[in-house]
Order: structure tokens, then sequence, then C-alpha cells
């Protein structure tokens, strides 16, 4: 049997509490990942983000609570019964062993028969095109083809998920990118369903069908990407996925503009809000710079600030711009539109209404 001749199967987590003596990372956490879908874990050190790919595979037991893989309770099953693969940070492949007898081991271990066992391992590196390195030890290959041996050595057996804890973490950053690509081509090719954990919130926006944002032991956000990225519902979200500038303010009593502290003028909002203290969101490419002189462009809002610093990386100019002594901005702008403003030069920054979101007791309040 080839590689994904079976459909694909859900996981789910539901109300999963894990402690570790006196400390209790995970508590009362629910997740859904739906059958093929590629799901990233993301969040900082220590958010629990590892802890629940652990429990899903079977290394940690939950305290509390249930995990369901394709409909079939799993707790209290052994890891090697539950029929997943898994990648590692590290890839822990064995370093006596060739590409060939790596992959075959995980087979031997689950008592495939011995007849079986090297045509599936050769089929999958074909698949994996990895086909002319079977005889090759893992010294002898280069990091993104070693994390392909990991790979098929996770897939070889027809796994029903897939879980991979940063299998790009150890590559360089040209190669990481690459492998980006590769992975989630490959991902789609076998149709697995995938848990993906990073810390790395570039990786999870280019990888996944949906983020799982994660702090403190608790899912805070499952979106698209794009939706987590333009629509975070909570502030921790906001500053954690991509950069975000934070401006306090509050809405007035109308409901349809905002007061920033310290700054002149009345910003109009898109749609009524309640009145109160607020902060408001605004990404850096949302912004534009214009010179002090300029004319803002009808229905934008605008700021007057002040040239701290600026770097051209290529694409794009980053900007820092004070607006006050005590609140600088991070504004990017391609580069092809835009030329470096010297450090002191006085600007006009703009955004449209519907670019800014509001935030209120840390949670989006629109």
């Amino acid at each position: 049997m080839s590689v994904r001749e079976q459909e694909p199967v859900g996981v789910e987590v539901d109300r999963i509490s894990v402690a570790y003596g006196d400390t209790m990372p995970i508590r009362d956490l629910s997740l859904t990942v739906q059958p093929g879908e590629f799901l990233s874990l993301l969040g900082p050190s220590g958010c629990g983000k590892t802890t629940t790919l652990r429990a899903v595979a079977g290394f940690v037991i939950p305290a509390s609570g249930d995990i369901r893989i394709g409909g079939r309770s799993v707790v209290g099953m052994p890891p090697n019964q539950r029929n997943i693969g898994m990648v590692y940070q590290d890839y822990a492949l064995f370093p006596h062993m060739t590409v060939l007898e790596n992959i075959a081991f995980g087979m031997k271990m689950r008592s495939f028969p011995k007849a079986e066992i090297e045509p599936m391992a050769r089929r999958i590196l074909a698949q994996l095109q990895l086909g002319e390195f079977g005889h090759r030890y893992p010294t002898q290959l280069s990091g993104g083809q070693q994390q392909r041996v990991a790979l098929a050595r996770a897939l070889v057996f027809n796994p029903s998920v897939l879980l991979l804890d940063e299998p790009l973490a150890a590559l360089d950053r040209q190669l990481r990118g690459d492998m980006q690509f590769e992975l989630r081509e490959l991902q789609r090719r076998f149709g697995i369903t995938t848990v993906f954990v990073t810390h790395d919130q570039e990786e999870a926006l280019s990888l996944s069908d949906r983020i799982a944002v994660l702090n403190r032991g608790a899912i805070l956000q499952v979106d698209a990407p794009r939706r987590v990225y333009d629509y975070p519902a909570h502030r921790f979200v906001a500053e954690f996925i991509g950069v975000a500038n934070m401006l306090p303010g509050a809405v007035t009593p109308a409901g349809d503009s905002i007061v920033l502290d310290g700054l002149e003028g009345q910003h109009r909002l898109g749609g009524k809000h309640a009145a109160g203290a607020v902060t408001l969101m605004l990404r850096p490419e949302r912004i534009q710079i214009a010179s002090a002189g300029q004319a803002v462009a009808e229905g934008r809002n605008s700021l007057r600030g002040t040239v701290v610093n600026s770097v051209f990386v290529g694409t794009t100019i980053k900007y820092q711009i004070a607006v006050r002594p005590d609140l600088v901005l991070r504004v990017d702008v391609p580069a092809e539109v835009q030329s470096t403003s010297d450090a002191g030069a006085e600007v006009l920054l703009s955004w449209r209404a519907e670019d800014a979101r509001l935030f209120r007791d840390d949670l989006l309040e629109a």
C-alpha cells in the first residue's frame, strides 16, 4: 500500500489539563483539527504548544479531558498504537544507520512483515525525491535532506496524523525559507492531517490552513493566517503576530471617532463604538508617509511626526517615527514608492479608518 490511500482523519482535543507537579501548563484546552488540515500551534516559549503536541502523541498523559483521533479516544493508548508520525526539531536520525535503515527502523518496531519493509522504504524515498540517497548516512546529507529523511520515516507507515515539533528550527534562514515551500507542498500532496509547532510567526503564516495562538497554556485565537494577522481577537495576538503600533486614547461620546492621548486632532473610526478608554492598533504597512506640507487624501486619518531612524531592507524602508516624545511608531513603506527621509525630517502619517483595530480591556473591541 502506498502512502495516503486512506482517508484523512480529524483530531479533537477536548478540555485537557496537564500537570507537572504543582504546575499546570495547560488547563481546559480544547482544539479541533479538521481532516487533512495543516494547523500550526504558535506562541512564545513555555506557552504550552509542545506539551499539547506531546499529549496528542501520547508522550504526556492529561490529568483530565479527552483526545480523539478519527473520533476514537486515544487517552491511555501507548504512542506506538496511535498511528501517529512525528518529526522532531533535531530529526532524531540514527547516525550509525543508512537513510534506508533509518526509515525501515520504525516499521520493524511496528512489526511490519519483513518482505514489505524495504519496498515501502524505497517507495517513500522515491516519493520524497531521495531515491539515490538510501545508502548514505545522515552526516553525509544536507540539513534539508535530513529533514526530508525524517519526514519519510514519519510518513512511511501511513500514519493518520503527522506531528511536527519545530522541524525547521535547525536550518539556516535561506534553507528554512526553501523548506517552508517544500513542506507545504508535501503536506498537500499526501493530504495528511498535520499539527505543526513553531514559535516563528512567519512559518505559521506561510504554512498553515489555520493558526492556533497560545499563551500561558490557553488558546487565544484559532483562525486562518490572514484573519489572525488582520483581525486579532486579543491584544497579545496583535502584538505577537507581526508588529503592532499601539496608541492609547478614548472613543468620543458620539462613538465614531477617537481622541489619541497627547496627540492633536480627532480621528474617525470605521463604524460606531462604545465611548471610553481604548487602545488603537495600526500595522506598520498600513501607514503612509508624506512630507509635512503635503495634503492628506480625503477620508484618511493623520498624525504629524518626526523621523527618528530609517533602514533600507531591500524591498522595504522601515521607519521609526516619533509622534510624541515617549511614543515612536514603526512604519514600513515599499522602497519603490518612497525615498528615504533623513532623521529629524518632519512627516505626515496617514491611514484609513478600516485599517485600525480597537482594544478594550485587552480584548478586541472592533
